[in-house]
């Protein structure tokens, strides 16, 4: 079995996709996203709160010379290949999120050559998980750079000679496109001595506190600095909001004694709590090697990619499995311990930035593979709905979580009930319900009726699924009454779409038009495949949606191919109707087509490793609806794949899955499997997964009898509809 880490590579999807030629299928699809996964190469450990990495300004990670915009062809507005230093916190394929990060901006300088804010090119760029080396050429300065899960470390190297400093610029925060920076407000630094300061900066959410230590080669002194020369700050400053000083830059030097000092290293701890916390938190590292820290992010990476190894399939494939592996964990953060805006101690999440995209892929996998992890974060999610009123949608560390917007809502329900289904330990079920009930009775939530859809229609479906989930749980409690109120909601889906054309009515959609949200893995899909006239005709809208009839159709909205998160689930829709081969080709589509290897390896935005994680699951042939006991089996790319499930191991046979798309026959520990799909329940133990692959479309295939078809996603009884076998495509 191959070791993923070797693999993993974290400049994927860094810059504008360089995608092979497209079919004639994937180049009927969509692009309503620029063609840029939006990561960053720099190192973080495992869902660590702090990450650092070479600071260009461009949106939205500070990777990358690019600004906002829409379409296949993002605007490059900042010199491609330059950095003016290395910034801490950094957002992760994310879109216009609204907070940017990228504090303590550290540039290595020759003496009396300012770098910091100015740009250097970078050159010689290399990373792993958990490591990042470069080249700065102007200053012939080499950067390399690794991190805890709390702290930061850099190290620079000089050439002999020339004189060494580092410069901390404390003003730095945002990016460097126009509108999207980040002003400082208010800002504390103290000089210790001349290897330690500590401090805090206020910009745009609460204060990131610091404690600083330099190591070197040589002697160093310190100094705070301003932008027009050393300022009369002496060992300390205090500026608060107001401050002319705010206005330019400043921060903390360490200035070599010696000409000859060949390297410095700075060290940063950082809280979002108190200066005293962040010195705790780089105390970790004392007595530590640079490399043994970085040893220490390379072990910690190594143990959760090893959660997932395979066997067979191309180079490709299995790279393409490491580098989507690995930005799957990168987020969300844990900061546990950090929470700035309560006292306590116990487990916060931030930089949920897309809980949109990753309620669907990416925190079922987190779920799935560290239960513990997903105690916390459902833990953390239940805590933000007591101290706030409402569960968010995204939550950064501004905290101005969305709550009905353009986008979402209520979508914290299903990863609950995803967190139940798999009997994560420590989580009280009576607490869930209780605020999952609240939410559906306040704001625009409470709007919502059986024949009254919330607009945008996007809100019903999702509406419409946290009381299918909110039912399904009143129900094990015994709260008949919620459990009726809430299972009548679940049926408002079907307000939301027309019936003489199967689709969702008009509406205002986000990155998307209603054919994008219209075969989501929501409420109903059972009823919908019936209300439309059955299998054949379902089927055939799917087949106008992603290309495969009516592809000169250009008043259709099609498939995104991986671009945008509103139709991430709707290849694995056609199992409804019956055609595994359409599922078969397009998630064989997306991988070949519509993925790669390297910077240009994404065909969109990565939403925080949302899209990551459908290649995860694609890749290795499963795929979860999201809140159901229910798992899809598409098509394995692997021989054979083991996957670490908590304390169990899910073994997932598939021999000649590379040449071979189509799946003829499956079964579980030597069971026979009726249909393209498994209960969750079944495979939480582990178990041996055997899946017959072939050429040609055969057994699954093309099956309608009801026994073969997924229960519907959200139909309570949990069996499938026997007039789901009208019609036969």
């Amino acid at each position: 079995m191959s070791e993923l880490i070797d693999l993993a590579d974290p400049f994927r999807g860094s810059d504008v996709a360089q995608l092979p030629t497209p079919s004639p299928l994937t180049a009927s699809w969509a692009s309503p996203n620029p063609a840029i996964g939006n990561t960053h190469p720099g190192p973080c450990h495992p869902f660590g709160m702090v990450s650092v990495a070479p600071f260009t300004g461009g949106y939205p990670s500070g990777y990358g010379p690019y600004a906002p915009g829409t379409g296949s062809s993002p605007v490059a507005e900042l010199p491609a290949g330059t950095t003016t230093g290395f910034t801490h916190f950094h957002q992760s394929g994310t879109g216009r999120i609204g907070s940017y990060y990228n504090h303590l901006r550290v540039a290595p300088e020759r003496r009396g050559v300012a770098h910091s804010g100015r740009r250097l090119t970078l050159a010689d760029e290399e990373a792993s998980p958990g490591r990042y080396r470069c080249r700065l050429v102007e200053a012939d300065v080499t950067a390399e750079l690794t991190v805890g899960p709390r702290a930061a470390f850099h190290r620079y190297t000089f050439p002999s000679g020339v004189g060494a400093s580092v410069a901390i610029d404390l003003s730095a925060a945002g990016l460097a496109v126009e509108g999207l920076g980040e002003d400082v407000v208010a800002a504390d630094a103290e000089l210790l001595d001349d290897h330690h300061a500590r401090g805090r900066i206020a910009a745009g959410g609460p204060p990131v506190h610091f404690f600083v230590e330099c190591r070197s080669s040589g002697p160093v002194r310190s100094e705070l600095w301003r932008a027009d020369g050393v300022a009369p700050f002496g060992r300390g400053l205090r500026l608060a909001p107001g401050d002319p000083a705010l206005g330019r830059s400043f921060g903390v030097r360490f200035l070599a004694e010696h000409a000859d000092t060949a390297s410095i290293e700075v060290r940063i701890g950082f809280s979002l709590r108190s200066a005293d916390r962040a010195e705790r938190n780089l105390a970790a590292s004392s007595g530590r090697s640079f490399e043994a820290l970085a040893d220490d992010a390379t072990r910690a990476w190594r143990h959760h990619l090893d959660a997932v190894r395979v066997d067979g399939g191309t180079a490709r494939a299995q790279e393409l499995l490491a580098s989507a592996l690995y930005r799957s964990f990168v987020k969300p953060c844990d900061c546990t311990g950090e929470n700035p805006f309560a006292g306590d101690d116990g487990p916060v999440y931030f930089d949920l930035a897309t809980l949109w995209s990753s309620y669907r892929t990416q925190l079922p996998l987190i779920l799935s593979l560290f239960p513990e992890r997903g105690t916390d974060l459902v833990t953390a999610l239940l805590a933000v709905a007591e101290r706030e009123g409402e569960f968010p949608i995204s939550y950064l560390f501004d905290n101005r979580p969305e709550r009905f917007g353009r986008q979402a809502s209520t979508l914290a329900h299903v990863t609950i009930a995803d967190a139940l289904v798999r009997d994560l330990p420590g989580i009280d079920p009576e607490r869930c319900l209780r605020l999952m009930a609240k939410s559906l009775r306040q704001g625009r939530a409470a709007e919502l009726d059986v024949d009254r859809p919330v607009h945008p229609l996007s809100h019903t479906l999702d509406l419409a699924q946290a009381h299918r989930v909110t039912a399904r749980l009143a129900e094990h409690l015994g709260d008949e009454e919620l459990a009726a109120a809430s299972a009548r909601l679940a049926g408002s889906w079907a307000a939301a779409f027309e019936p003489d054309t199967g689709l969702l009515a008009p509406s205002e959609y986000f990155g998307g038009e209603r054919w994008n949200y219209s075969f989501r893995l929501s409420p109903g899909l059972g009823e919908r495949v019936e209300a439309v006239g059955g299998a054949r005709r379902f089927a055939t809208l799917l087949d106008r949606f992603f290309g495969f009839a009516d592809r000169a159709d250009t008043s259709i909205s099609r498939f995104s191919g991986l671009n945008h998160h509103a139709d991430l689930d709707a290849p694995y829709a056609y199992l409804w109707c019956g055609r595994h081969d359409r599922t078969a080709e397009i998630v064989r589509a997306c991988l070949a087509e519509r993925c790669a290897p390297g910077r240009g390896g994404m065909a969109g935005l990565d939403h925080s490793g949302a899209l990551s994680s459908w290649v995860v699951w694609s890749s290795l042939g499963l795929f979860p609806v999201a809140g159901e006991d229910l798992l899809l089996v598409g098509s394995p790319s692997f021989d054979e794949a083991e996957i670490r499930l908590g304390d169990a191991e899910l073994r997932i046979e598939a021999p000649g899955a590379t040449d071979a798309p189509h799946v003829s026959s499956i079964t579980l520990d030597g069971r026979p499997l009726d249909g393209p799909f498994l209960r969750w329940s079944d495979v939480a133990g582990g178990g041996t997964l055997r899946v017959e692959m072939s050429a040609e479309a055969t057994g699954f295939g093309r099956r309608t009898t009801p026994d073969h078809l997924p229960p519907s996603a959200h139909d309570a009884s949990g069996r499938a509809l026997a007039a789901i076998s009208k019609g036969t495509p």
